[in-house]
């Protein structure tokens, strides 16, 4: 498919199907050895797809608690072990719903390999490596499916050796080369997370290479996939059905089946009474006329998903003849006696009657016909009336004639029962006084009925089976109710409450809402007051005065407050105010940012509002010297103050503050170096908690342009403009260049790590030469001891068994050095360092 499609179509899926933010983990690889950059472009396909993702160290997988709060884990890395506990937390991840990225790699053997094997096979499916392939294995084939809303296959460009497999139903291969597989994604049965894997990484680490963005498109898909899942690679079933094609006996037979909807691949087969009929392959409906009463019809689906195959049996169908139809007596289903507020139902009963039967049913009531739809055989009257008279006739086809049959029984409708009654008491007041008694009675009830009625107190039984009820002694809060209960024939035992009536008789209280003690012996104490119960309106008094709620000018000491309420209750208090050398400065505020030494910031004092008397202010520098400043505002250079608030000469506080200094501008780092091919990540060298907002320039080649540390790979020397606001208010310009250093590829390889341990996989080191080498003139192996451990001048000779004089050399890290000769009589040089793991 070409690109521009390519992208179209992903961009499409992406904008219908993404529907969260989800959270990735991304265990490290850029750090490693090699400039293993899957990692940082695993976070770039999923920051361009909206989701969060935050790179950790390989160790956060021994964290149950870190995983279970990702929806998705990513290990880009194939060759990195993975402890049995760490193993274990990852099973427990994918049961718990979550998705897995577990990178393989071009051994069978390697670590991403056997977890993909085990995580598998452990969860319900069944998969297994089969091979490797040590080339280029170009053009990868991508299934279509993984792209959802294209039928073309995509053609990866790149993919140096790999591991090939298969697996059951449920691990659905989506690369293909030469008809072998490398990545699957393993769907589980749904109580599972996702699983997937492809056995080679360097087209991931090289997914941002230029000119190549279809591998960014494709990480970004299965990405999508990890996250969303792919609809229909679930296995279908099946269902079938069948009917008679025409209403007259000997006709044909329709057939057909309903297939969930399925991406995989499958093929449909009929049977009759278990043996295949052949001419109705693949069609999912049909006309049979080779049929008789009692054939058992089957469909059977064949499911394919190009590593293993399954067959899917429907139910299996029974051929019954509906035609022609026999008569039935007909009558009318129902009771006679409704209850008041029901509806009345009655259904059409036919004895002996299929169910296919098309029939017309004609009601009527009191002689005249209803206007209801021909196939209503249930009839539901909202409002039935006593002596209604009900009747039914039906008409139906039996398949080749048509039928009449004679009137069905008669019913004569009785309604039974009457409403309930909307009962309730009356006779209470608001504001009932101590003394006053209260008179409550019953309304609602029907006086031709026979009640059982009973008192309630607190609820609380009272013996008083009538109609009303006096309460002579009243008290606060007494909550007072009846229960009425009768037989009514359509309910049978009615039990009523009436509404609950609560008695009020409350004596006034009276409280301190809030106070204002005196300050600095003045009388300037506040008391404000607070009367719940009684009846308003309240009056107050204090040393013989009346008052509202707030009394004020009061002096230090015990004071005594009375309440009288408008039915002439009483209720008083006792309290007391206290002297106190309150706080005198509510607030002090430096505005504005001293960003360079010469740069002053305005200082604001706001006394406490509350405050009565005289103020007064003396502000001093650090070494005691007073300042000349106009009262609450002052202008000041950066450095330590104090200002001391007087009250009346006698309550006195004292503030003190830093106006500090927040110039950064000889912190900035604006020279960086790079080499083409490798990530750049421009850091100021400023703390980010010290950023306010920084913006750059470059937005077409920085991965964010809003961010402390940006980054982008390296094609050629550039500068960028940025922009800096602290957090203290202070703006910076500055331009930052990076140098890049363009790096001649080197015509040969040389793994960098290798096992000597005889299980046949990786036990050489090789070291390999492309088409322009014409003769190796010099390969020397030292020991980081500088001991020369190999050496060899021929090409044909280019392999160390990880032996010295016949003996095995220990564990650790080596370094080679190498001279060679192109075709054009050149000498090549280069060198580079192995580690040998036993």
């Amino acid at each position: 498919m070409p690109l521009k499609q390519l992208l179209l179509v992903f961009i499409t899926m992406l904008m219908t199907n993404l529907c969260f933010a989800a959270n990735i983990l991304i265990t490290e690889t850029h750090n490693d050895e090699g400039a293993q950059l899957m990692d940082l472009n695993w976070r770039k396909a999923a920051n361009i797809l909206g989701h969060n993702a935050q790179i950790v160290h390989h160790d956060y997988l021994d964290s149950l608690h870190i995983l279970m709060e990702a929806d998705v884990v990513i290990l880009p890395s194939g060759i990195k072990e993975v402890s049995n506990s760490q193993r274990y937390n990852l099973n427990e991840f994918l049961n718990a719903g979550g998705s897995l990225y577990v990178q393989s790699e071009f051994k069978m053997h390697f670590p991403g390999n056997q977890l993909f094997h085990y995580l598998v096979n452990k969860n319900g499916g069944t998969f297994e490596w089969e091979g490797e392939l040590s080339y280029n294995l170009n053009p990868i084939k991508v299934k279509p499916f993984i792209f959802e809303n294209t039928e073309e296959e995509m053609l990866l460009d790149y993919f140096w050796n790999g591991v090939y497999g298969c697996g059951g139903l449920n691990v659905v291969p989506f690369m293909e080369f030469e008809e072998k597989y490398f990545g699957f994604l393993y769907n589980g049965d749904g109580s599972t997370g996702r699983v997937m894997t492809v056995s080679d990484q360097d087209w991931i680490k090289l997914a941002t290479e230029v000119g190549k963005q279809e591998r960014m498109v494709l990480l970004q898909r299965m990405l999508h996939a990890l996250v969303e899942g792919i609809p229909n690679l679930t296995i279908p079933e099946i269902q079938i059905s069948g009917l008679q094609q025409s209403v007259c006996p000997d006709s044909g037979y329709d057939m057909n089946v309903n297939i969930d909807q399925t991406a995989l691949a499958y093929s449909l087969k009929w049977y009759k009474n278990g043996n295949h009929i052949g001419d109705f392959d693949n069609m999912k409906s049909f006309e049979i006329h080779d049929i008789q009463a009692g054939d058992l019809m089957e469909a059977r689906l064949t499911i394919d998903n190009e590593c293993s195959a399954t067959i899917i049996t429907s139910n299996i169908l029974e051929v019954e003849w509906m035609y022609p139809l026999s008569m039935s007596e007909l009558s009318i289903g129902g009771s006679d006696e409704i209850c008041y507020d029901q509806s009345a139902v009655f259904s059409a009963m036919a004895s002996e009657m299929d169910q296919s039967m098309e029939v017309q049913f004609v009601w009527s009531i009191n002689g005249q016909d209803l206007d209801l739809p021909q196939d209503t055989d249930t009839l539901i009257l909202d409002q039935p009336t006593t002596n209604d008279t009900l009747r039914l006739r039906m008409i139906y086809n039996d398949g080749c004639t048509l039928q009449e049959m004679s009137a069905s029984n008669e019913r004569v409708i009785q309604l039974i029962g009457r409403p309930v009654p909307n009962i309730f008491l009356t006779g209470n007041k608001t504001g009932y006084c101590m003394g006053e008694a209260a008179s409550l009675a019953i309304e609602g009830l029907y006086d031709d009925e026979e009640y059982s009625i009973e008192w309630y107190v607190n609820d609380l039984a009272v013996s008083n089976p009538t109609t009303t009820h006096q309460m002579p002694t009243l008290n606060n809060n007494h909550e007072v109710r009846a229960e009425i209960k009768y037989q009514d024939p359509c309910k049978g035992n009615v039990s009523l409450n009436t509404q609950i009536i609560s008695i009020n008789v409350e004596q006034p209280k009276l409280s301190v809402s809030s106070k204002q003690h005196t300050s600095c012996g003045l009388s300037n104490g506040i008391i404000e007051l607070q009367t719940d119960g009684g009846k308003a309106p309240y009056v107050y008094q204090w040393n013989g005065n009346q008052y509202n709620s707030t009394i004020s000018d009061m002096a230090k000491g015990q004071h005594k407050i009375e309440v009288v309420d408008a039915n002439g209750c009483r209720d008083q208090i006792m309290t007391t105010l206290s002297d106190s050398n309150p706080k005198i400065i509510d607030s002090l505020v430096v505005r504005g940012s001293a960003c360079d030494s010469d740069e002053k910031s305005l200082v604001q004092l706001y006394p406490n509002a509350s405050f009565h008397g005289s103020l007064t202010l003396l502000w001093k520098s650090d070494d005691g010297q007073r300042l000349d400043v106009d009262y609450s505002e002052a202008e000041l250079a950066p450095g330590n103050y104090e200002v001391i608030a007087s009250v009346n000469e006698s309550c006195t506080e004292v503030k003190r503050f830093e106006i500090a200094q927040n110039d950064i501008s000889d912190q900035f780092r604006t020279k960086f170096s790079a080499e083409v091919g490798h990530p750049v990540a421009l850091d100021l060298g400023i703390d980010p908690l010290d950023i306010d907002e920084i913006l750059w320039s470059g937005q077409d080649v920085l991965d964010c342009t809003d961010c402390t540390w940006p980054t982008f790979l390296a094609d050629e020397s550039r500068s960028f403009d940025v922009e800096v606001t602290t957090s203290y208010g202070c703006h910076y310009m500055r331009t930052v260049e990076v140098e890049v250093q363009k790096v001649e590829k080197l015509p040969f390889f040389a793994p960098n790590a290798f096992t000597p341990n005889n299980d046949s996989k990786n036990d050489l080191f090789e070291f390999f030469v492309d088409d322009s080498i014409e003769s190796l003139r010099e390969l020397l192996i030292f020991d980081r001891w500088g001991n020369l451990v190999f050496e060899s001048s021929s090409l044909d000779e280019v392999q160390w068994d990880g032996t010295l004089n016949g003996e095995p050399v220990t564990t650790g890290m080596f370094i080679y050095v190498v001279r060679l000769v192109n075709k054009r009589g050149e000498e090549v040089t280069g060198n580079g360092t192995l580690m040998l793991i036993r």
